[in-house]
């Protein structure tokens, strides 16, 4: 709401990021289990917190 509506770009922007990081976050959990899955979910938060402050 806040970026002007919900166009179709924005949507398969949004889509595409999630499934890209859904495939690495599967792999983790298959190849190291759910704890490095979690790790690189809460990793990938406190990168885009910080790049979202550092922006402002």
């Amino acid at each position: 709401m806040l970026a002007g509506g919900l166009t179709l770009p924005l949507t398969l922007y949004v889509i595409t990021g999630n499934s890209i990081f859904g495939i690495v976050a599967g792999f983790l959990y298959w190849r190291r289990g759910l704890e490095a899955a979690i790790i690189a979910h809460m990793s990938v938060h406190v990168v885009l917190i910080a790049a979202i402050q550092l922006a402002v």
